[in-house]
Order: C-alpha cells, then structure tokens, then sequence
C-alpha cells in the first residue's frame, strides 16, 4: 500500500483524535453544495462532533501519506465506500489507491461505491 495508511476515527486516542476530527472538518469545509451527496449544509462543529460520536459507519478512517492527511473514507453498514480528498490532493490518483486498498483489505466483500453524480473523475 505503498506510503498510504489508514488510522480508525473510532479508535484513535487525545490528543491525535481532535486533528483527525478536525481533518474530517476541514474535508466537510471543503465540499460545494453541488458536490454533497448526504447534505447541503456543512455542519457545525458540534454536529460534526455529534455524528462522529454516534458511530453512524462501520469503518471510517483518516487517509494518510507519510503522516500527512489527505483524506478519508467510510463503508456503511450495508457496504457503501465513501471516499473524500483534499482538493489540493486531487488528480493524483489517491481515490483509487484507497479504493484498491480497501478491496485488499477485505477480501471477498461486495461493496457499492457512494460516488456523487457530479464527479467527472472518478469512473468505476
């Protein structure tokens, strides 16, 4: 999985879980309203601190490379991969290599991808 790696938002500990909460934040800010597929709005913080406390997805992890954010993914419950990138890490082929490791990760499993309509770039 070369310099990808994965950390679990449930699992994470202080002070590290407050970056990656924010990093989940930041790709929320990020989104324009044509580019959501599960809201219109960002959310406020404590929404987001909500959410995330209420464990809506089975998995839901921060995407590094070398140590450095650059996105994340979560698979639902009934095996939906939502996958967001930074906008400055896009075009690199990131959604991909995610996508390739989750596949790896869990042999076996179907899963259906969550993709926004919208999105010209990502084509399965």
């Amino acid at each position: 999985m070369d310099s990808i790696t994965f950390v679990d938002i449930y699992s994470t500990e202080e002070p590290e879980k407050s970056y990656y909460f924010l990093d989940l934040f930041s790709l929320l800010e990020e989104r324009l309203p044509n580019e959501s597929i599960s809201h219109k709005e960002t959310p406020s913080w404590q929404q987001h601190l909500n959410f995330i406390a209420s464990k809506p997805y089975k998995e839901w992890c921060i995407v590094l490379d070398k140590s450095v954010c650059i996105g994340a993914y979560y698979i639902t419950h009934q095996n939906e991969i939502g996958i967001s990138v930074y906008l400055l890490c896009r075009k690199r082929g990131y959604a991909t290599r995610i996508l390739d490791a989750i596949i790896q990760l869990n042999p076996g499993v179907e899963f259906k991808a969550n993709i926004n309509p919208v999105n010209e770039h990502m084509s399965l």
